[in-house]
């Protein structure tokens, strides 16, 4: 069930980071403001997992973290293919799926990255 969560999650927050994605149209896309230097050699997607909002009892944290996040990132890591960002990925939005932002993340942005995906554990 919770791989179903994480996917969702994956499939409705794509549009926050991608900066080519005119053949999605049935998806609400938030276009990144700066430009993106790739690499020309397609790669494994790199995933990041911003699990910050995540408000759960240690042990469901900790399988959350060690069994579903790491499996998620492996299989996608595996699965997906792209062109990988060479420089650090700055998200410049305030909001990503109905989830805020921090600030933080927009000034330090994410190295190594291709996509992150917002975890929370809120309704």
């Amino acid at each position: 069930m919770l791989w179903l969560a994480l996917f969702s999650v994956l499939y409705a927050t794509t549009g926050c980071v991608l900066d080519n994605t005119d053949a999605m149209l049935d998806v609400v896309i938030h276009k990144l403001p700066n430009s993106i230097t790739r690499d020309a050699t397609y790669e494994p997607l790199r995933i990041h997992f911003e699990l910050g909002a995540v408000d759960l009892e240690p042990h469901l944290h900790e399988y959350l973290v060690e069994t579903m996040v790491k499996s998620t990132k492996d299989y996608l890591g595996n699965a997906l293919k792209t062109l990988p960002v060479l420089d650090t990925l700055y998200l410049k939005t305030k909001e990503c799926a109905g989830m805020t932002v921090p600030d933080s993340y927009n000034f330090y942005g994410f190295s190594g990255a291709d996509v992150v995906i917002f975890v929370t554990t809120s309704a």
